[in-house]
Parts: structure tokens; sequence; C-alpha cells
């Protein structure tokens, strides 16, 4: 792809935060990408003839599609959304189905994850669901920016 397509790309960041899942489990986002990281406890995907099981130590990318997804009581999770999109609204990663992965085979994307979430902790604190809200500089911006980027190009290497 020609650099100039590629400085097409949008990207906005909604969230990221460490902490228990939302209690509300059925659910699909028609935009975007959601990525857990299950750090405690299990999840199941169920939709449309599929059932998925992940575990504490792995990503879960669940898909575009309503699905119902069960978190276990004890479950904690580090969750990052992002949209990334070009005009048109064409997606980046635009998944049908979810995909499931060992975090030990991509230390990169938890680094990355983590970077962004702490970064987001100590210049957003308080801030859960919309970063999209907060007001900022130019240089938390691109500081933002730099982590998101470092973010968003790990999900092609799962």
């Amino acid at each position: 792809m020609l650099i100039g397509d590629w400085s097409n790309l949008q990207m906005r960041l909604i969230w990221a935060y460490e902490d228990t899942p939302p209690p509300d489990s059925a659910y699909g986002v028609k935009f975007g990408l959601r990525c857990w990281l299950l750090r405690r406890g299990t999840l199941v995907i169920r939709g449309e003839g599929t059932e998925l099981t992940a575990s504490a130590g792995q990503w879960v990318f669940p898909p575009h599609q309503p699905s119902r997804r069960d978190f276990s009581g004890d479950a904690r999770i580090l969750s990052i959304y992002f949209c990334a999109w070009w005009p048109g609204n064409l997606e980046l990663y635009d998944l049908a189905e979810p995909r499931v992965c060992d975090a030990a085979r991509f230390p990169l994307l938890e680094k990355a994850g983590v970077r962004l979430k702490r970064y987001i902790d100590r210049r957003f604190p308080g801030s859960l669901t919309d970063l999209t809200g907060e007001r900022t500089d130019a240089s938390g911006f691109f500081a933002l920016e730099q982590l998101l980027i470092g973010f968003v190009e790990k999900p092609s290497e799962v």
C-alpha cells in the first residue's frame, strides 16, 4: 500500500482500562475493535453458531456482530477499545469471527496495551470509558497518538 493511502487512516482511542468487565454482556460493536486481555477468570462468547471460551492469559478480539459475552464472576481484564478506519468507514480490522490467542505468544501486544493504559491513568485519572471528551494540549494528544499507534499495529500480528 502506498504511504499516501496509509496517511488517510484515521484512529481514535475510546478507552484503555484494567478492571472488572461491565455487567451487560450481550452486545456487539458495529465500529472499532475491542481487545481484552483476561488477567483473571474466563470468558465465553456465543453467537451465530459459534462458541468460544477464553481464560486468563489470553487476548480476546470479539466480533462486530451481536453475541453473548459471559465473563466469570472473578474476571479482570485489560480492555482497549479503538477505532481505525479509512474514508468511507472502511475499517482497518473488521472481524467477523472472534479471535483468541495466548498473550505469551504476543508479548509486545500486552506491553503496548499496558503502556497505553498507564499513560491514560496518569494523564486522565478517573476516565474509564470515553476518552473522546477529555481535554488535553497538543503534547498530550501527540503522546497519546504515539502510544495508540504502538498498540494498533500489534493485532495485525495475531
